[in-house]
């Protein structure tokens, strides 16, 4: 799982932008999942690739030539802690205003790489965007989600809004929309292998449960065969219910269909599973005589 999820992570960073519309979208889309310091006024993110991002697509934006983004950078002067970023009121205006909603998807790339988390356990798939700049973007997040049938579901979290989807088509849509076609092709392929392997588990466990089942009932037929044995009602029986008493006493672990074709006369399941049942009804009936 981790494997794949740096995969995803690693397309995304190193995705080719086509123009300076998808690129400001992008950036406005990274700018908006990152967390605000508010005694300060900077945005910040424990995610490096964030800022390796924003470095590789930022020249590609209108305002470039005004804002160089080495500038507004803030890097602790001891270089640990996280990396921040001063951004100016009125170059955030102008990124708001310049957005276009043809890049809506693109916008939603920036968020993911700077929210969002792929995860994928032993069972189910999940999306998650943790919007901390929640206000006005929860809403636009989930009308994009809508569009793909994502069906997201929110919740709130130490003060940040959670928005997830957990299909895992849906999930691969959203990739694909994203313009990430490679994670999308791998998750599905991931997807193939994980059903292929719980389908096998499936016949797996099923096998163990018809072999303990058959051994159950061949234990209690044993039993059945040997008290009627025992019995004097074992010289009343018809031929072919004396026959089915001593191939299963020699067979001890066959199956009903197995002690069918070892009869003289061969015959089906249903019919052996007949006969076990009238059998089990005379060895009733001779243990109530005998006591």
């Amino acid at each position: 799982m981790e494997k794949l999820v740096a995969l995803v992570r690693d397309e995304w960073l190193l995705l080719s932008v086509d123009d300076n519309g998808e690129a400001e979208g992008e950036i406005l889309g990274l700018i908006q999942g990152m967390k605000e310091l508010r005694q300060e006024d900077l945005l910040t993110s424990g995610r490096l690739w964030v800022f390796e991002r924003l470095r590789r697509i930022w020249p590609l934006a209108s305002w470039a030539g005004t804002w160089d983004f080495a500038s507004l950078l803030v890097i602790p002067p001891d270089k640990k802690g996280r990396i921040s970023l001063s951004l100016p009121q009125d170059l955030l205006r102008l990124m708001t205003d310049r957005f276009d909603r043809r890049n809506s998807w693109s916008w939603l790339r920036g968020l993911w790489g700077s929210c969002g988390s792929l995860y994928l356990p032993s069972s189910g798939y999940y999306c998650t965007f943790r919007l901390c700049q929640h206000s006005g973007i929860a809403f636009r997040v989930e009308e994009l989600l809508s569009q793909i049938m994502a069906k997201p579901a929110e919740r709130r979290k130490e003060g940040c809004v959670e928005i997830s989807i957990r299909s895992q088509v849906a999930i691969t849509v959203l990739l694909q929309q994203m313009k990430l076609k490679r994670s999308s092709l791998l998750l599905q392929e991931r997807a193939r292998m994980r059903a292929f392997r719980d389908r096998a588990n499936k016949v797996v466990n099923c096998d163990a449960f018809n072999i303990q089942k058959s051994l159950k009932a061949a234990e209690e037929q044993l039993i059945i065969a040997q008290r009627l044995m025992e019995s004097k009602a074992f010289h009343t029986l018809s031929r072919p219910l004396k026959e089915l008493i001593v191939v299963r006493l020699q067979n001890p672990s066959a199956t009903l269909e197995e002690l069918g074709r070892a009869l003289s006369k061969p015959v089906t399941k249903s019919t052996v599973e007949y006969r076990w049942k009238k059998l089990k009804f005379l060895a009733e009936v001779a243990t109530v005589t005998k006591d």
